[in-house]
């Protein structure tokens, strides 16, 4: 129970009997903790995301879930300590109760006090775990922390034997574990006498010494006593802070310190004093020997000041001239340069006063170099820190101690999706990003490292401004302004990516397996002993070899290796062990059945948990592939020998440099092979300006996997000459990459013959023109005659026709058998013989464009139907039948009536005359 300002106590009651949860939520109440029940172990799952600070949990519940399943799947997402409240005390229900990790287990029916003690001993246990937990993250935390500096930790039993090691001193002096820390660290064959690790286990107090160590570095090393739970102290922890560089700069300190005593001694700085003239009338030795030491002129008095420093710029005499004139102090700095030396110097031109005038001027020189490149350094250590900071990809803030933001990086921004004026200037816990329950997690932080205590990082999640969401990675640090803390600063990694990588990662393990045994590529994997412990089907394939012939053997011993590979084998093995990548290389391979092949292979390390436990070969038979490079190389060979003897000129261009010519591009461009493949040759000076941009889109569309069809361009050589030709151009593989393969032909001359030939075929269009007018008005002469022609036939054809019929009706008197036949045979012929004319006159319209044509839906059944009976009778009169059969299905068609009739006319009476 809480009392006061504290927060109370939430617990959250799984009771799937309803008036058993009221009771509990009654004793609850009445003891001070509030609460909220859920009836079955689905129900307690989803309710375990309001994070209650407590579970009391009954086994026996409704629903899928028991209590105990309830209880192991929340303790995998939360960290809610969980009490069971059963009437089952059987041992198989505490075995599995075990499972859950409770905090206790309480048996029905219980007594209030009973319950209250098992709450508050619960809760008392878990804040000690968690307690304990942050206890060695921060232990964790510390030692990543002087891991990060640099400085080195380790534990050393009172064997002298080496415990552990951080990553800085493996790094230092390897793995040695297990080792004697005397050997390991100081090359001695026995144990030190200053030796701090044992005087602070046997006085269990922290000591401390420094030496030289194996690699004659100067090392300070502090030894803190680890006690036991007994008491006792049988091992040490040691710090391990390297003072080399330390010790290096007090020898140059102690060193420079012996020189300023010394400088003291001679007056400190280089003094030389001038008159008015610039003269150099006096100066200390300390002068004396700068100038020793620049190569200068040491014999000085009464010499003029530019003649014994000839570099001195012209403004050097205009200050003098300024403090003669003014007789006031005049301090400058310079940076001057004689031979390879450079120095910057601060002087001070002193006037001294003589009644009242400025008589002479002394001169201090002072070397400030140091100090200037001191300063110039620690200008670039904060530029080089402000860039670190902005281009982070670490979301990095600033808080002061009220917990305002004070600054932002870019990452920040880029991170949240808010912009640095919605995050600077607010109280950290009014950041839009920011979700409220993460809020004490914050706090907690914040407090333990105002305590100067290492805050361990934490994760939290937040939502981006478009929407996004995101997890992030949260470290902490103190900022001081000497020994005062004056903020925090926040760090914040994504490991949104992460978060999802480790998912996908134990989806990855489960298709490997699944991959390793489909896989058509040959893996197997070897101990690290180098013994086969696994292959899949595609070895066996590969090598011939059944699995269980291979299982459990070392590769040494293999017989599909030749001998002769053992040792380059072996070495990149031992390469491989020793974290150092090794290159796919290709094996050649002698199978079960004697057979050889040839396969790449790639090595790679199998690690788990960051130790190295063997390898996996990966084996792609190439065999083919060899085959087809020495098909290839043929290939290329005899394509170089068509190409050296072809008429044609041909050339292969990749990425826009010629690679390829040959001997007839040489002839007839005037340019030697060498020029063409000079990198700074252009291809296109060959093409004549008009036609260079077609031929760039050309090969453009060639890289772009479109197929170009030959075009004609205009060729220069190289003294000017122009070329007509044909280029054909085809995409294929060269040297490994996409080229363009071109062949050229030359049809200058057929240029020159096709010219000649269009001027021929102008002439011959002109003639054919002229000649076709006069064939057209002949036509139009014949068909004018033949219409003049026609008619004149038909005035006398008809009145014959019409008379004949007058004499055959016997208006004009009876006449004899034979004068019948005379007159038919008179009028079967007039009637031929207008046909004829009409046809004629059918012709010579057709000819002029005048036949008219008057269409409409006609039935063909009926219009051949009217032809035969108008022909039947002339059958019947020579003894013949006509019989027409017509298709019923024949449908109408769209013509002229009568012209239609005609063509049927025309058609029919043939067949009598056949058939006789």
């Amino acid at each position: 129970m809480h009392s006061g300002g504290e927060r109370m106590v939430k617990i959250l009651v799984v009771e799937d009997e309803r008036i058993v949860a009221e009771n509990i939520q009654k004793g609850l109440e009445h003891m001070g903790y509030t609460s909220f029940v859920a009836s079955s172990g689905e129900e307690a799952i989803k309710k375990a995301e309001e994070n209650p600070d407590l579970i009391l949990m009954d086994i026996v519940l409704g629903g899928k879930l028991d209590g105990i399943e309830a209880a192991e799947h929340i303790q995998s997402q939360h960290n809610i300590p969980v009490v069971f409240l059963t009437a089952h005390a059987d041992e198989k229900t505490l075995e599995r109760a075990k499972g859950a990790e409770p905090f206790g287990y309480l048996l029905k029916p219980f007594e209030d006090r009973e319950l209250r003690a098992t709450i508050e001993l619960a809760l008392y246990k878990h804040k000690m775990r968690e307690e304990l937990l942050s206890e060695r993250d921060k232990l964790h935390a510390l030692v990543d922390g002087l891991d990060r500096t640099g400085i080195g930790i380790d534990i050393v039993g009172i064997d002298y034997r080496v415990l552990f090691q951080n990553e800085t001193l493996i790094k230092e002096f390897g793995d040695v574990a297990g080792d004697l820390c005397y050997e390991e660290f100081k090359g001695e064959k026995e144990p030190c006498d200053f030796c701090p690790m044992m005087r602070a286990i046997k006085k269990n107090t922290v000591e401390s010494a420094e030496f030289v160590d194996i690699h004659g570095r100067h090392v300070e090393l502090i030894s803190a006593p680890l006690l036991n739970p007994d008491g006792t102290v049988d091992r040490a922890i040691e710090v391990v802070i390297d003072n080399t560089e330390r010790m290096k700069a007090q020898k140059a300190l102690q060193e420079s310190e012996k020189q300023y005593r010394t400088t003291i001694d001679s007056m400190r700085d280089a003094i030389h004093v001038v008159d008015s003239n610039l003269q150099i009338i006096l100066f200390n030795n300390a002068f004396e020997e700068w100038n020793k030491e620049l190569n200068l002129d040491t014999d000085m008095v009464g010499k003029e000041l530019f003649e014994v420093f000839p570099f001195l710029p012209d403004k050097v005499r205009d200050e003098y001239y300024q403090v003669f004139s003014t007789g006031k102090t005049l301090i400058t700095e310079e940076r001057t340069k004689i031979g390879d030396k450079e120095f910057i110097t601060e002087t001070r031109k002193i006037p001294i006063l003589e009644d009242g005038k400025v008589r002479r001027v002394v001169t201090v020189v002072r070397d400030i170099t140091e100090r200037k490149l001191a300063e110039e350094a620690i200008r670039e250590s904060e530029e080089k820190y402000r860039n670190l900071i902005e281009l982070a990809p670490d979301g990095i803030l600033t808080l002061n101690m009220k917990g305002v933001v004070t600054s932002c990086n870019t990452a920040t921004a880029r991170l949240t999706g808010y912009s640095r004026d919605d995050i600077v200037g607010n109280h950290f816990s009014r950041l839009q990003f920011l979700q409220t329950k993460d809020i004490p997690t914050y706090l907690e932080a914040f407090s333990s490292i105002a305590k100067e205590e290492v805050s361990k990082p934490f994760e939290v999640a937040w939502i981006h401004e478009d929407g996004t969401p995101y997890v992030g990675e949260i470290h902490m640090s103190l900022i001081k302004k000497g020994s005062k803390i004056s903020g925090i600063q926040i760090f914040i990694r994504d490991i949104t990516e992460r978060k999802q990588a480790e998912a996908e990662l134990r989806e990855s393990e489960e298709r490997y397996r699944s991959l390793f045994e489909k896989s058509p590529i040959s893996v197997t994997l070897l101990n690290k002993s180098g013994v086969v412990v696994d292959l899949n089907k595609s070895t066996e394939n590969l090598i011939g070899y059944p699995k269980e012939e291979i299982m459990g053997e070392s590769f040494e011993n293999l017989l599909t290796i030749n001998p002769e590979d053992l040792p380059e084998l072996k070495e990149k093995y031992m390469s491989l062990s020793k974290g150092v990548e090794v290159e796919p290389y290709e094996l050649e391979i002698i199978r079960k059945d004697g057979k050889r092949r040839y396969i790449t292979v790639t090595n790679s390390l199998l690690v788990k948990d960051d130790d190295v436990v063997g390898f996996q070969i990966i084996s792609t038979d190439i065999t083919e592939r060899k085959r087809a490079e020495e098909a290839l190389q043929e290939s290329e060979e005899k394509f170089r020998n068509l190409a050296e003897q072809s008429p044609n000129m041909i050339f292969i261009n990749k990425k826009g440099r010629i690679v390829y010519v040959n001997k007839k591009f040489e002839d007839v461009m005037g340019s030697k092979k060498e020029e063409f493949y000079s990198p700074n040759f252009d291809f296109l000076l060959l093409i004549a300006p008009e036609f260079r941009d077609t031929i760039k889109t050309n090969f453009g569309k060639h890289i772009g996997g479109v197929d170009v069809p030959p075009c004609e361009y205009t060729l220069i050589t190289k003294g000017g000459k122009k070329i007509e030709a044909i280029l054909t151009t085809k995409l294929i593989r060269y040297g490994g990459e996409s080229a363009i393969l071109g062949i050229v032909t030359d049809i200058t001359e057929r240029k020159k013959m096709e010219e000649k030939i269009r001027n021929y075929a102008k002439d011959l269009e002109k003639k054919v023109f002229e000649r076709t007018e006069e064939l057209r008005r002949a036509n139009q002469l014949k068909s004018e005659f033949l219409a003049n022609m026609s008619h004149e036939f038909r005035t006398p054809l008809n009145s014959i026709l019409s008379f004949t019929e007058i004499l055959l009706m016997g208006l004009d008197g009876p006449f004899n058998d034979q004068q019948k036949e005379d007159l038919e045979m008179i009028r079967e012929s007039g009637t031929d013989l207008l046909m004829l004319v009409n046809n004629i006159l059918d012709i010579s319209k057709i000819e002029a464009g005048k036949l008219e044509l008057y269409m409409e839906r006609v039935d063909p059944a009926e219009v051949v139907a009217a032809v035969a009976s108008q022909l039947a009778v002339k059958a019947m009169e020579k003894g013949l039948s006509l019989t027409i059969h017509i298709d019923q299905d024949v449908p109408p068609v769209t013509a002229d009536e009568s012209r239609l009739k005609q063509i049927v006319r025309m058609c029919l009476p043939s067949l009598p005359m056949r058939a006789g």
